[in-house]
């Protein structure tokens, strides 16, 4: 599912637990409603046990820290809004 979704997977991590049972977190990057929809594919897969989505809302500026000029290649600056 990663894979057909690469749009919006960022990261992944997967630990084995034990010799039946693993463990992965995916982060993704995109609109709430198409990460919602990532999440609900996931809980809905079989064999799946356990699955919870943690939305951080954000906010783009390419206001930072870094003084020195520079370019930003096509990134966004994300900011997490408290």
């Amino acid at each position: 599912m990663q894979h057909a979704h690469h749009s919006l997977v960022i990261a992944t991590t997967h630990l084995h637990l034990d010799h039946e049972h693993c463990m992965e977190n995916v982060f993704l990057k995109g609109p709430t409603a198409a990460v919602r929809a990532f999440a609900d594919g996931i809980r809905a897969e079989r064999g799946v046990a356990y699955g919870q989505i943690n939305l951080v809302t954000v906010e783009s500026s390419d206001k930072h820290s870094l003084a020195a000029p520079h370019q930003h290649h096509g990134h966004m600056h994300l900011t997490p809004v408290a």
